[in-house]
């Protein structure tokens, strides 16, 4: 016989459900309530650091404290605000709550280096050696492998006078950014009071690029002998650095120093060959821009025209021409080569000339003078070369050097003139250059 559900159960049952279905209703629509206020409280945030932002890079760039204030009061969580407004104050020379708003920055984003290092600035500007110290170290740590860091904390360190400590970060600072380098060979000069010595046992100059940089500075500073010794020390040498240390070198009168840089950067000791002319005869290309042993030719002078001729020439396959066509200085040298040479010794020199159709109140005339001493000191020179020649005529000048005497000047110029402008007109070729030691 089948059973019968009571009546009462069925509705009871129903009456349940419908209450479930509520319930579930009901929590559907708190929690898209819920959802929505979420919503709206995250586009809330979302605007007020939209308009923090705003006003902080508006405050920042018009150098305006209040927009940045507002900016702190919207967000003072945010550490972009405290750290774009303490910038502001710093510039604006209000130190003490530059201050605050660093410190601020960093307690919200303690793993910034930047904002450690402007916190450590900061207190450095206001003569807080231990703040500053402090904040740069924790920038350090946090950036070990950035150069500024630890450039910033040398400094510090240099300036109280705690130079073992300094030029340590400094170095490693160097290490990663070589720009720094000459600013670090210069403070290490001033520290030590140009010891070399103790500056290279700081510095530490393990690479090429460093012991160029010290043989630079060294030759600008009078330590020629410390400049060569480090290019010896040298790898490799661009043309143009040898070509500068050169230059330096010759400006300082440092002749046989110079010789060794050009010719290679001989061993210590080993003998300089001397006295002998570059390129004698003309058979290499005459340089407009060597500046050291080779013929020096004249430079920003158009009335006067030098250029190797191989239609005319005494021996081998080229002479040098030399052409005036005008007004120039005639106590400019047109050409000239530097001579090294022994102290109290003679030398003759020979050559050969040819020329054409010179007419001047003032000839050309080859000369020797002494360049050892701050003044040059005339040796020698030529009569004046005649205005036509038959052929190659060959020439020689003896001298005898001084008892300081490390190098000599050969020079073609004109003689003095009587009148200006004192223009001249016509070709000198020459050829066939030599020196030799007589006694």
């Amino acid at each position: 016989m089948k059973s019968v559900e009571p009546i009462e159960s069925r509705a009871g049952l129903d009456a349940a459900l419908k209450k479930g279905a509520a319930l579930q209703k009901a929590l559907r629509i708190l929690c898209g309530l819920l959802f929505i206020l979420i919503f709206c409280a995250a586009i809330w945030a979302s605007i007020k650091v939209g308009f923090s932002r705003l006003f902080s890079y508006y405050g920042e760039g018009q150098t305006l404290d209040q927009p940045l204030l507002l900016a702190v009061q919207m967000t003072p969580g945010d550490p972009e605000a405290h750290y774009l407004r303490a910038r502001v104050l710093e510039d604006a020379g209000n130190l003490s709550e530059a201050i605050k708003e660093f410190e601020q920055a960093v307690s919200l984003r303690p793993s910034d280096y930047v904002m450690w290092q402007e916190l450590g600035l900061a207190h450095d500007r206001v003569n807080d050696e231990q703040g500053a110290v402090s904040a740069l170290t924790e920038s350090v740590r946090l950036a070990p492998f950035y150069s500024q860091p630890r450039w910033q904390l040398g400094n510090i360190l240099f300036r109280a006078g705690r130079y073992e400590e300094a030029f340590a970060e400094m170095r490693r600072a160097v290490m990663n950014d070589s720009m720094l380098l000459p600013n670090f060979i210069d403070l290490t000069w001033g520290a030590y009071r140009g010891d070399t010595v103790a500056m290279e046992q700081v510095i530490r100059p393990e690479r090429d690029e460093w012991r160029l940089a010290l043989a630079k500075f060294y030759a600008a500073h009078g330590k020629f002998s410390e400049a060569t010794g480090m290019v010896k020390s040298l790898h490799e040498l661009s043309a143009s650095d040898r070509q500068l240390l050169v230059s330096m070198l010759l400006k300082g009168k440092q002749f046989h120093a110079a010789y060794d840089v050009m010719s290679g950067g001989a061993s210590a000791g080993s003998p300089v060959q001397m006295p002998t002319f570059l390129n004698g005869g003309f058979e290499d290309r005459v340089s407009l821009e060597e500046q050291s042993f080779g013929w020096q030719i004249a430079r920003n002078s158009p009335a006067i025209a030098i250029s190797q001729d191989g239609s005319q020439h005494h021996s081998g396959s080229y002479s040098l021409r030399v052409e005036w066509n005008g007004d120039s200085p005639a106590d400019t040298p047109a050409l000239s080569q530097i001579i090294l040479t022994e102290p109290n010794k003679r030398y003759v020199i020979k050559f050969a000339v040819r020329t054409e159709k010179i007419v001047s109140g003032g000839l050309p005339i080859m000369a020797v003078s002494d360049i050892t001493g701050n003044e040059n000191r005339a040796l020698v020179q030529s009569k004046p070369l005649p205005q036509n020649t038959e052929g190659w005529t060959e020439y020689s000048l003896e001298f005898t050097t001084g008892a300081a005497t490390e190098a000599v000047l050969v020079t073609l110029r004109r003689e003095a003139c009587t009148t200006a402008p004192c223009p001249a007109f016509g070709k000198v070729w020459l050829d066939d250059f030599e020196i030799q030691k007589v006694n």
